[in-house]
């Protein structure tokens, strides 16, 4: 999985100052590509998609509202965080960029401090749902391992039984099923619980 140190920024912004400041603002903790148009923008996301982009709304041509409304066509670009970058202040133009699924703004003349701690807390934010993604993969594969298991014993029962159905089979599949059902959904509401909850399926697949 990947640290925030290895994150890549894409910055988009038609004045080359605001590029250079930001730039140089991000280069000692991330990786910084940028891009001058909304155009070039999109193919930098097509060659290689960045953790989180920093969006100019007024820009000549294509502006930061059809970038993002692009973006979110695709699939795989859809969830990448888009932070704009913007000297408007009207409630409307903000909520025009919400409602596109721009997820913050950062309002020029930009800030330093300010635009490095919503980078921080986006970036942090995204690879945290990464993480919990990964994990309830994990989980879901032992559940189908675990499921696959007891389907084939009670098969080999059964067939040693002469395909007589024996309901204590059958009690403990649908006890360890529910089990394991149980292991899921605690996954799945307590953060702090899950290694050991991943631990536990573990040891019950053996």
């Amino acid at each position: 999985m990947r640290s925030l140190p290895e994150c890549v920024i894409l910055v988009v912004d038609d004045a080359e100052i605001n590029l250079s400041i930001l730039t140089e603002a991000f280069a000692d903790e991330y990786e910084v590509a940028v891009a001058t148009n909304g155009r070039t923008a999109l193919e930098a996301v097509a060659d290689s998609p960045p953790d989180l982009i920093l969006l100019d709304v007024m820009m000549p041509g294509m502006d930061g509202y059809e970038v993002l409304r692009r973006l979110k066509e695709y699939p795989a670009w859809a969830d990448i965080p888009v932070v704009f970058l913007t000297a408007l202040s009207d409630v409307g133009s903000k909520a025009r960029g919400f409602r596109l699924g721009a997820v913050d703004y950062v309002s020029q003349p930009i800030e330093l401090e300010e635009v490095r701690a919503r980078v921080a807390t986006h970036l942090s934010l995204l690879l945290a749902r990464r993480e919990l993604a990964h994990q309830n993969e994990l989980l879901e594969e032992k559940v189908r391992e675990r499921t696959q298991e007891l389907i084939l014993t009670q098969q080999a029962a059964m067939e040693g039984r002469g395909s007589q159905f024996d309901p204590d089979l059958t009690d403990l599949f649908l006890t360890m099923h529910e089990e394991f059902r149980s292991v899921a959904l605690a996954f799945m509401e307590n953060e702090d619980e899950r290694p050991g909850l991943l631990a536990a399926c573990g040891e019950a697949a053996v």
